[in-house]
């Protein structure tokens, strides 16, 4: 859900890639069918999503490293020790830069995913500010004119 979200919130303001990947995700697999309803109330279409692995080439690909849980942040670090100062838990972006967990709705009621879906976006908007303070490159719209 936070890949989409991001896209769907960020992709027309800043010129960056985003992908999401798991630990221990099963490669191929299919989005949840409630993630896809709750995302389907915002206009995204999960049904197309598939699961992958993180690897050390989308590690090395990536400038920011953006993980749900401190457990994720713990075993990303300990697997790929030279990406740890890139590595960030989603509410680390805020205000409050708190060491929050993002809870796995997997398995839980429709409710519970939408509220997941709803705290994703809220870190996605703080983490949108962190990117603009940092100099993340904007896509220029100017260019319209000619």
């Amino acid at each position: 859900m936070a890949e989409h979200l991001f896209r769907r919130k960020l992709g027309h303001v800043f010129d960056v890639c985003c992908s999401s990947a798991g630990l221990s995700a099963a490669v191929g697999a299919k989005a949840s069918p409630n993630a896809i309803a709750v995302m389907r109330e915002l206009g995204c279409d999960l049904t197309v999503h598939r699961s992958r692995f993180l690897t050390s080439e989308k590690i090395d690909d990536a400038d920011l490293i953006v993980v749900m849980t401190s457990a994720h942040r713990d075993a990303v670090c300990r697997l790929f020790p030279k990406a740890r100062n890139r590595v960030r838990l989603l509410h680390a972006f805020g205000v409050a830069d708190t060491a929050k967990d993002v809870t796995d709705p997997f398995g839980q009621s429709e409710t519970r995913y939408r509220q997941i879906r709803d705290e994703l976006d809220e870190a996605i908007t703080d983490m949108a500010l962190f990117l603009k303070n940092q100099g993340a490159p904007l896509i220029n719209n100017a260019k319209k004119d000619g």
